[in-house]
This record gives C-alpha cells, sequence and structure tokens, in this order.
C-alpha cells in the first residue's frame, strides 16, 4: 500500500480498495481518485506544518444546547374517544390494513 509520509497514491492501491468495496471501476477513474487522494495527502502534509501550540483542542464548533423538552404529565384524551375519531373500528380497537 502507501508508504508513510511519501503522499503517493498508486493506481493499483485506488483499485484494490476499490475490489475490496465490491466497486467497479474503470481505469479513468481509478486514476481520477488516485489523483484526488494524492491531493488530499499533500494537504495534510500541509496541516502538518502548522504550529498548534498553545491551541485548545476543539470537539465542538459550536455551542451545546440541550434542545429536548421537559417530560410534563398532561391529560390526554382516552381510548374510546379516540376510536370514535378512527375511520376504520371495530368495538373499541382501530381496524388497520394487514401489513404481512
Amino acid at each position: 500500500m502507501v508508504e508513510r509520509g511519501s503522499g503517493r497514491i498508486r493506481k493499483k492501491d485506488v483499485a484494490e480498495v476499490a475490489r475490496l468495496a465490491g466497486l467497479d471501476l474503470e481505469e479513468g477513474q481509478i486514476a481520477r481518485y488516485a489523483a484526488q487522494l494524492a491531493q488530499v495527502l499533500e494537504y495534510m502534509d500541509t496541516l502538518k506544518e502548522v504550529d498548534t501550540r498553545g491551541v485548545e483542542p476543539t470537539f465542538l464548533t459550536v455551542p451545546l444546547k440541550n434542545t429536548c423538552r421537559e417530560d410534563v404529565v398532561a391529560p390526554s384524551q382516552k381510548g374510546r374517544a379516540l376510536v370514535d375519531h378512527a375511520p376504520e373500528k371495530e368495538k373499541d380497537l382501530f381496524l388497520v390494513p394487514k401489513v404481512i
């Protein structure tokens, strides 16, 4: 596979990963993906050069806020009142189409 730090992706590496993933890629696609992956690795090498000393690690870029509402007990309709609104019913039961 790829040599660590070489930033070089070979077409045969892309073809092997595609085979493992069950992808049937054409030669042109393999060449294009190899070039794109090489660019990604080159950019990662550029990022390694950035001095991040003194920078706090970030795992969230926006403030974390709980968006769930409180669980509050409230009155609800009773069974018979709900069944009365059903399009089809039998006694106190909903009639629904068979799904299996």
